[in-house]
């Protein structure tokens, strides 16, 4: 598994736009978008954009 680096691009239910940078450990890049913008849609977020970028393998055990 492989850690990623994601910033985020976000729009709340008051229409305020802010970024958040979050680590996500997925097997490649599509999977990393898709799991962060799903659990920040999941909160309500409106997700406008997403830039991952590789940030080693993860540190947590299995």
């Amino acid at each position: 598994m492989r850690k990623w680096n994601t910033t985020v691009t976000v729009t709340n239910t008051q229409n305020e736009t802010g970024t958040a940078t979050t680590p996500v450990c997925a097997p490649d890049p599509q999977a990393a978008t898709t799991g962060i913008a799903n659990k920040l849609q999941g909160e309500g977020y409106k997700v406008d954009h997403v830039i991952v970028t590789p940030a080693g393998d993860c540190d947590h055990q299995h």
